[in-house]
């Protein structure tokens, strides 16, 4: 088991990386302090080697450059909300735009590119703190956030997360890694035939700007229907309208039950890799990567393409803040947010 540091370069404005390598019997996970993006994932293969199962680039500047959110912590809230605002306590607060009218994922300037601190937590662990200041983005009161990447010799990565603010405000934070379990520059046909089974009887529809309407509408009968395992390419085809808006699977799915619990397992039956998807949180955005294409070049040297990937990122509802049958998810000062999410992955059924 060990955890290093180590230089890493500079951001185009001149600021310092480092790059965090956690080990830990076969698995390795690397991050680096821009944007706490986890680049590198290794898992064991059937082949006794390792597999490196999560997309990513090889350079510091193909991360500034990219917009898929490659690997990269996401915040201060995760996902879309609309008309870029928010209204806390009667009061309405403009936010910084950067998907047309909406804000995706914390604005232009959000969490994903900041650059962190970066300490060892123990022998298998590291934690990234992050100070978000009032007015970041547009939203009200100072943010203190502090997030613990931790690798275990079982296969287990475990996301840890804590935030504390000044004034009401609103935090909801993912983690955008795309996994294909077949390796990651395997493609779209391997992703395609991964089985994905998740423990969601509902989802919320969007409309055709990838807003949430506001409906709960359970998934029978429907190509969002993951509670018996099936192919990530069985259905994305189907002639449905959130399908084809969408270009793909791109959607918040509830999740049944609560506390700490298993939510997901993807498995690529390609290389015997299975991930099983564990977290606190009430949704799990499921984006089948329907628009890589176009990207910087990936750490083998080629661009991925759309549907080479796929994200599972834990979290409050997308635009939660405009309909309250989505709950709360305001942070207020004397509070805690605290979310934990967990990857474990094997070999095998």
């Amino acid at each position: 088991m060990a955890v290093t540091i180590a230089p890493f370069g500079k951001t185009a404005d001149g600021l310092e990386v480092r790059q965090v390598v956690l080990k830990n019997g076969p698995c390795e996970l690397r991050a680096l302090t821009y944007g706490a993006t986890i680049t590198h994932l290794f898992v064991p293969d059937r082949a006794g080697g390792r597999l490196d199962v999560l997309l990513g680039y090889e350079r510091l500047q193909e991360y500034e450059k990219g917009t898929a959110y490659l690997g990269a912590l996401v915040g201060r809230n995760a996902n879309r909300i609309g008309d870029a605002s928010l209204t806390i306590d009667g009061q309405v607060w403009p936010l910084a735009a950067n998907e047309g009218t909406k804000q995706l994922h914390g604005g232009p300037n959000g969490f994903s590119r900041r650059v962190f601190d970066a300490v060892p937590e123990g022998d298998n662990a590291v934690r990234f703190t992050l100070d978000s200041p009032d007015g970041d983005q547009g939203y009200p009161g100072a943010v203190h956030l502090e997030a613990v990447y931790s690798l275990s010799a079982d296969g287990a990565v475990t996301l840890e997360y804590e935030a504390t603010a000044t004034r009401p405000t609103l935090v909801n934070i993912t983690n955008h890694s795309y996994f294909n379990l077949a390796g990651h520059d395997a493609g779209p046909d391997a992703l395609l035939n991964h089985t994905l089974w998740l423990d969601a009887p509902a989802f919320t529809p969007s409309d055709a700007s990838s807003l949430p309407t506001g409906e709960i509408r359970p998934v029978a009968g429907t190509p969002f229907d993951f509670t018996a395992a099936k192919p990530l390419g069985r259905d994305i085809g189907a002639d449905d309208l959130q399908l084809r808006q969408a270009a793909g699977y791109d959607h918040n799915w509830v999740l049944a039950g609560s506390g700490l619990r298993r939510a997901a397992r993807l498995v690529s039956p390609d290389s015997g890799v299975w991930m099983e998807l564990s977290t606190t949180q009430p949704g799990v955005q499921i984006y089948t990567g329907n628009y890589l294409a176009g990207g910087p070049d990936s750490k083998s040297g080629a661009p991925y393409e759309n549907r080479g990937g796929v994200a599972l990122e834990t979290q409050f509802f997308p635009d939660c803040i405009h309909h309250a049958n989505f709950g709360d998810p305001v942070l207020r000062p004397g509070q805690t947010y605290r979310q934990t999410t967990v990857y474990r992955f094997g070999l095998g059924e």
